[in-house]
């Protein structure tokens, strides 16, 4: 198995783990920080978001570029977990 076969078999095999976890969080709760230096679920969907992003470009050309990134943009959480749904099944 190439790294590349490995990287989509492990992005189909994680997809739906990640569907669940965005299920399970209660929205209302979703800024949430347990301590100041903490970021909330909503930042970090954020970030794994932005991330996704740049997963066709890892495959097509073995890099990661983030510098080529443009960060989503989002009105509420539902619509960023969607945004985030698509990018992964994207790739």
């Amino acid at each position: 198995m190439t790294s590349r076969e490995f990287f989509i078999h492990t992005i189909n095999d994680e997809l739906p783990r990640f569907e669940r976890v965005f299920k399970a969080l209660p929205v209302k709760k979703i800024n949430y920080r347990p301590h100041k230096k903490s970021r909330s679920a909503q930042k970090i969907l954020a970030a794994m978001t932005l991330e996704t992003i740049t997963y066709p470009l890892f495959l097509q050309k073995g890099v990661f570029d983030f510098a080529k990134v443009k960060p989503p943009a989002y009105k509420n959480f539902n619509q960023l977990t969607k945004f985030f749904l698509i990018e992964f099944k994207r790739a």
